[in-house]
């Protein structure tokens, strides 16, 4: 094809049609410019298509990842409000004698709040630091930076706070009151006899103290449900918008190349 132009740039020259010669340059040209264009063409459309099959894969990671938290912050609604419950039927009891040593002690302890519930997602972190464009995957990946750079980081903000809360009331207890001696484990001698650490763990439970620290961490309690709540609907909002995104009926999971 080339030596086929080439003959005709020289036809024209040698029979000296310079005004058809320097029309036939421009086609040549705008030939070149056009066959250059539809190669940026045809590449673009490769690299749009490899960036599309890399976003899809990611938000498949995605998506299972929500639907894992989905399931934590549903578990976790359910044993904080179960312990809730019974945290209040505790404070509210009238006769701790009824109660063993053991399940006395239990039932002061103070657990640490959402420890591991939310995966940080390493495949969207992927799509952050690819660089690459969203395309068609736009508006639901400004949904999930949304998600993870705002009501992820409020709530392990807010775990934060509940958690060193926590810690300066389990230190209160373990450290500071001077009654009662916690039963560690087992092999590990008590100067306390059953009968009296029992009688000094009910007289804790009678003090300000000890029922306001009981008390503290009910509402706390209930201030992470409200959180938890609130997520979990965000993220039953998020599933089937994501799943519309990538199709999920119709797409099959890209194989990496």
């Amino acid at each position: 094809m080339i030596k086929f132009f080439r003959k005709i740039r020289y036809d024209l020259m040698e029979k000296n049609k310079t005004g058809r010669y320097i029309k036939y340059a421009i086609g040549e040209i705008i030939l070149v410019v056009i066959g250059i264009l539809i190669a940026l063409q045809i590449n673009n459309w490769n690299e749009n298509r490899k960036n599309h099959k890399k976003l899809t894969r990611y938000l498949y990671g995605t998506l299972g990842n929500f639907k894992s938290d989905l399931e934590g912050v549903t578990y976790y609604i359910d044993n904080l409000t179960d312990e809730n419950e019974k945290r209040k039927l505790f404070i509210n009891h009238s006769d701790y004698n009824v109660f063993t040593r053991d399940s006395l002690e239990q039932s002061i302890k103070i657990w640490k709040k959402g420890i591991g519930i939310f995966n940080m997602d390493n495949d969207f972190k992927q799509i952050e630091n690819a660089g690459i464009e969203y395309g068609i995957y736009e508006d639901v990946i400004n949904d999930i930076l949304e998600h993870y750079n705002w009501a992820v980081f409020n709530m392990l903000s807010a775990e934060k706070l509940f958690n060193e809360s926590v810690d300066k009331d389990n230190n209160y207890m373990r450290n500071q009151q001077n009654k009662y001696e916690f039963n560690y484990g087992e092999g590990l001698k008590s100067y306390q006899t059953e009968s009296q650490a029992k009688e000094f763990i009910i007289e804790l439970l009678k003090s300000p103290n000890l029922r306001n620290i009981l008390k503290m961490d009910y509402e706390r309690n209930e201030y992470y449900i409200s959180d938890l709540i609130v997520m979990q609907t965000r993220l039953k909002e998020m599933i089937p918008k994501l799943e519309n995104a990538l199709e999920i009926n119709s797409i099959q999971i890209p194989v990496e190349n």
